[in-house]
């Protein structure tokens, strides 16, 4: 319970605002990629729907990395 009210240092939020960035960053691209292959190419085809799950992909590493950085962050308090 302790770990919800000990505020976080300087360095811990620089972590998870640099992993919050990540997502937007990751999410803002793969949404103009999706818009630009539907206005170029509206018709379902294999290669662009592949271009699309690998720009998912891209943002689930991020959400992924999200995750392990708040883990570790965890970790670090518990443990200390």
């Amino acid at each position: 319970m302790w770990l919800v009210f000990s505020p976080l240092a300087p360095w811990e939020w620089l972590f998870i605002g640099l992993c919050w960035t990540l997502i937007l960053i990751t999410e803002l691209q793969n949404s103009a990629l999706e818009e630009a292959l539907n206005r170029i190419h509206p018709e379902l085809h294999e290669n662009i729907g592949h271009s699309k799950d690998m720009a998912a992909g891209a943002v689930l590493l991020a959400v992924a990395y999200t995750i392990a950085t708040i883990v570790v962050l965890s970790l670090i308090r518990i443990i200390a």
